[in-house]
C-alpha cells in the first residue's frame, strides 16, 4: 500500500507541475507591439518632426518642409533619391530615416519701362 500512495503522490505532483507550467503561457501574448522612429531629414528644409510607430503601422505625411528657391519634390527612402516613399501603402518596419528631395528653382524678373530711366538694382 505504500508503494501505491508513494506512486501516487508522484504522479499528483508531476500533473500539477505540468498544469502549472502550461497554464503560464508565453509572453508573447502580453507584449506590447515594437515601437520604431521615423526621421525625415529635411536636406536643409524646415524642421519636420520624427514620429514613432508600431511595427507594420503606417505613417502620416508631414506637413511638406519649406526651403528658399525650392520646391518640395516628395520624401525619398535613400539619399540619393532612388524609391519614393508611398505613404497610402509603405509600412514600417525598423527604424529609418526619410530624405526631402528639392527641385531648385530660379526666377527671371523683366522690368519693361515702356520709355522711361533704367532700374538699376542691386542683388
Amino acid at each position: 500500500m505504500k508503494t501505491i500512495k508513494h506512486y501516487f503522490s508522484k504522479v499528483c505532483v508531476i500533473a500539477l507541475l505540468t498544469i502549472i507550467v502550461a497554464s503560464c503561457g508565453s509572453d508573447d501574448d502580453n507584449k506590447l507591439p515594437e515601437q520604431f522612429t521615423v526621421t525625415f531629414d529635411s536636406q536643409g528644409g524646415s524642421n519636420v518632426s520624427p514620429q514613432t510607430v508600431n511595427d507594420g503601422a503606417k505613417i502620416k505625411e508631414p506637413t511638406a518642409p519649406t526651403k528658399d528657391k525650392s520646391i518640395f519634390v516628395g520624401w525619398y527612402k535613400e539619399p540619393n533619391y532612388t524609391n519614393i516613399w508611398k505613404f497610402e501603402s509603405d509600412i514600417v518596419v525598423k527604424d529609418i530615416t526619410l530624405y526631402a528631395k528639392w527641385q531648385q528653382v530660379d526666377y527671371t524678373v523683366i522690368f519693361n519701362v515702356n520709355g522711361g530711366n533704367t532700374i538699376d538694382l542691386k542683388v
